[in-house]
């Protein structure tokens, strides 16, 4: 074959890929799920979420169903925020999507409690 043809032939499948990937690209980034485990506590669970990133929600979908639940959310490349509950029990999420690393805000009588979690992606990537 000629240099033009491999060239040819290249640019052509390269083209194709390209395609593929473009194409499936935003099913797969619709919904992200990931695994969270608290950090400094013995016997931590895994708690799952489910970020909705095309209606902009964070799903609590793992532990007991009196704690499942669904939130609007602000998502950016590098976190995404939301707020469990409303008024003075509301607890405020921030995941650093880089790190991995999420802070709870939980109301107490004295203040704010900070609780901290390690999270991984286990779909949607």
């Amino acid at each position: 074959m000629s240099n033009t043809r491999i060239r040819a032939a290249f640019a052509a499948a390269l083209a194709a890929l390209a395609a593929t990937l473009l194409a499936a690209s935003p099913a797969a980034a619709e919904k992200i799920e990931f695994s969270c485990r608290r950090l400094y506590i013995r016997n931590p669970a895994d708690i799952l979420f489910q970020v909705d990133m095309a209606s902009a929600t964070v799903a609590v979908v793992s532990g007991d169903v009196q704690y499942r639940s669904t939130s609007p959310a602000t998502i950016t490349d590098s976190a995404i925020d939301w707020t469990d509950g409303h008024g003075a029990d509301a607890q405020s999420h921030h995941l650093d999507r880089l790190s991995g690393h999420m802070t709870l805000l939980v109301p107490q009588p004295s203040g704010l409690t900070t609780v901290e979690f390690e999270c991984h992606r286990t779909s949607g990537f």
